[in-house]
């Protein structure tokens, strides 16, 4: 079986993982612009044993970042930078739905990191163009969306202190010794939950529900994502897969929330409280897998809804 972990901590951004229930109340306005994790804070692991094992949970004392790439929470109140100056390559990166001037809450390091795996995921996903364009836009809006703390929560972060961690971060032992969250005295995100829009998770889900292995003709999601039947399940396994392998630096736990329940802000600074209501929704441009697009358009093995229909 091929390893979720080589697609999920894409972003790169302790506890099990879950979809919470739909809350919140109907917005009014639009939702705030506002970063709820920003720039890598923990480069390399910093996990000395075999995740998993017991004594060596991710994200307990001895495991406390098991991936690369734990980001910073970011609880400055600071606004979105310009991508131009902290995330040029954002273009590259995530295609023409983003521009120089647009604000973000991504940095150039976490694009590095981010186009890499989805060069990964596409070696999957992108018999079907589609699938891998919305695959794409997802990761891209969940970390650099300027409104991106309205609809991520911290829910556990953490220090790296190189007295409980000594040793350079290199590797996967390596220690806290050189990391921006040692040498700024940061908080690193260990846990979030994410808030989706309903209808653009059915989306996305949808447009890769059928693409297959070449060489098996299994389908991917029963390959990669745990057999995964609808959107819930899909996200759910994204969500912890990787983090509790080892190869994801935090456990992501999505709720799908529907338009009409999303408020307009979230509340400020971590830890925050299970039980508290916020944020907006993650969504983004989604493209169906049976557009009659060229570049786009997905083949009948790869996308039912391509299909032609069955004489009757």
């Amino acid at each position: 079986a091929v390893s979720w972990g080589l697609l999920v901590a894409l972003s790169c951004l302790h506890g099990t993982a879950g979809l919470w229930g739909e809350a919140g109340a109907p917005a009014a306005d639009p939702p705030a612009r506002g970063c709820a994790v920003r720039g890598t804070c923990v480069a390399s692991p910093v996990c000395p044993c075999d995740v998993g094992t017991p004594g060596c949970e991710p994200g307990g004392e001895r495991c406390p970042f098991p991936g690369a790439g734990a980001p910073c929470v970011d609880d400055s109140g600071a606004p979105p930078s310009k991508a131009s100056e902290v995330a040029p390559s954002i273009v590259e990166a995530c295609g023409g739905d983003w521009a120089p001037d647009d604000e973000v809450c991504c940095t150039d390091d976490q694009l590095s990191s981010l186009r890499d795996r989805l060069a990964t995921a596409e070696g999957l996903l992108g018999r079907c163009p589609a699938c891998m364009a919305n695959f794409r836009r997802f990761w891209c809006a969940f970390t650099c969306a300027a409104d991106q703390s309205s609809f991520v929560r911290v829910s556990n972060s953490s220090t790296c202190d190189p007295a409980a961690h000594p040793g350079p971060n290199k590797g996967k032992g390596g220690g806290c010794e050189g990391t921006v969250a040692a040498s700024e005295d940061r908080e690193v995100a260990q846990r979030v939950r994410v808030n989706v829009d309903k209808a653009y998770a059915e989306a996305l889900f949808e447009s890769c529900r059928s693409v297959t292995v070449a060489a098996t003709g299994q389908r991917v999601v029963d390959v990669a994502f745990g057999g995964a039947q609808d959107a819930a399940a899909f996200l759910h396994y994204i969500g912890s897969a990787a983090y509790l392998s080892g190869q994801s630096p935090m456990l992501m736990s999505f709720t799908l929330s529907p338009p009409s329940l999303a408020a307009p802000e979230a509340p400020a600074g971590p830890p925050r409280g299970a039980d508290e209501p916020w944020g907006g929704a993650l969504r983004a441009n989604s493209t169906g897998c049976d557009v009659d697009d060229e570049e786009l358009g997905c083949l009948c093995g790869d996308c039912e809804a391509a299909c032609p229909a069955a004489p009757p």
